[in-house]
């Protein structure tokens, strides 16, 4: 701003008046941008409210966004699983880090001969992941195919089996 010498009142009042009219300028103008400001913040709060209430959606339906399942496979009748393959689905917006999946190994006379573990690891979504089960040489079937533990830092989702006591609202948020 430049600088004026006034030496009449006349002239002191129009310096005065051009001097008020900026501040006042300046100050709406600042106002403006403050309220602009806080419209983002606020529309940024609202998206991220509704993104962390879609997680906790998917978290707490998480049966609907991933799945488990086996293929048919090769047995002998003396006893020996082969060729047993686990998929995993994930159908939600997010990777998930690891799921464990454990299947029973079933001998003929009904009783589990042994439960074996198999994990997932960086399931892009919605993609599938198969990997092949460990083969036995005991066991005529296979059963009790369930997924025992899910990580998914960008769902903030922890789940496995008892986990949901910890809080009824949100069970399987990591904590």
């Amino acid at each position: 701003m430049a600088t004026v010498y006034a030496t009449d009142s006349a002239a002191i009042a129009e310096v005065a008046a051009m001097h008020f009219d900026a501040a006042e300028a300046s100050t709406l103008s600042g106002q403006s941008k403050a309220q602009e400001n806080s419209r983002e913040v606020a529309g940024e709060d609202d998206q991220f409210h509704r993104i962390e209430n879609e997680k906790k959606g998917i978290r707490n339906n998480w049966f609907n966004y991933i799945s488990v399942e086996r293929s048919s496979y090769t047995y002998r009748e003396i006893g020996g699983i082969y060729d047993l393959y686990i998929t995993v689905t994930n159908n939600s917006d997010y990777i998930l880090d690891q799921v464990e999946t454990q299947i029973s190994y079933i001998k003929s006379n009904g009783e589990i001969y042994k439960r074996e573990t198999v994990i997932f690891n960086q399931i892009p979504p919605h993609h599938t992941q198969k990997l092949a089960a460990p083969e036995s040489n005991r066991g005529t079937s296979v059963d009790n195919l369930e997924i025992t533990s899910i990580r998914s830092e960008d769902l903030n989702f922890c789940y496995s089996p008892g986990s949901w006591a910890n809080n009824s609202i949100d069970p399987y948020t990591c904590r």
